[in-house]
């Protein structure tokens, strides 16, 4: 099945099949969410699946200042977040429940937190996405959802990481964490209806997982 017989609505079963019925294959792992409408989109970038599920959690337990300003490339963002986390002890919810799906053949490391462009356009698709997580009985998109893009970083986070820096210079690093973790600002978060503004990382907020999908274009 080339890409051009692939259509928003439709179910997506593992092994990259794709069918406008939920029940012609097994394992099925959400819906076409958005299909590239580019012909010549590389592997990787030729449509997005929503996943059947999910999760309600914060964007990071702490402040901190990554370089996951992408609005487009959800799956850098998360792989980003998880490396900066590992490397700085931080945790970040949704980025890891997204990496860690494994569900209906999904294995660890395929699904990701959409950057706030790829979620914005699936929600442009949300009556036709809901209209099918309706029919295998998936929570549908209601609310507003995390994206994995963050804000540019502001003159305020700006200057509390120039004093976490001098702090640790001056052995003071440990006193400074207190009023560095109370910034904790910048994410952008899309509602519904494509609306996008930021919010406190802190929040408990919707997460969706995606995939990209790799079926072949026609040339």
């Amino acid at each position: 099945m080339l890409q051009k017989d692939i259509h928003v609505g439709w179910f997506a079963f593992e092994g990259e099949k794709f069918s406008p019925t939920p029940r012609d294959y097994s394992n099925c792992l959400g819906i076409v969410a958005w299909v590239n409408p580019s012909r010549f989109a590389p592997k990787g970038k030729r449509g997005l699946i929503l996943l059947s599920d999910a999760m309600e959690c914060i964007w990071s337990d702490e402040y901190c200042n990554v370089d996951v300003s992408d609005k487009n490339d959800g799956w850098l963002n998360t792989q980003k977040l998880l490396a900066y986390g590992a490397t700085h002890n931080v945790k970040f919810p949704a980025a890891e429940w997204c990496c860690s799906y494994i569900k209906n053949g999904v294995k660890k490391g395929q699904a990701f937190l959409p950057a706030v462009y790829q979620l914005k356009r699936i929600m442009v698709n949300c009556d036709k996405v809901n209209d099918a997580l309706s029919q295998i009985g998936a929570p549908l998109i209601s609310d507003w959802c995390w994206s994995s893009s963050s804000y540019k970083q502001t003159v305020w986070e700006t200057a509390q990481e120039k004093l976490k820096e001098l702090f640790s210079r001056v052995g003071l690093y440990k006193w400074s964490l207190r009023p560095l973790k109370k910034a904790h600002v910048g994410a952008m978060i899309v509602y519904t209806d494509g609306v996008v503004i930021g919010n406190l990382k802190s929040y408990r907020l919707t997460v969706r997982a995606v995939m990209s999908f790799k079926k072949k274009l026609l040339v």
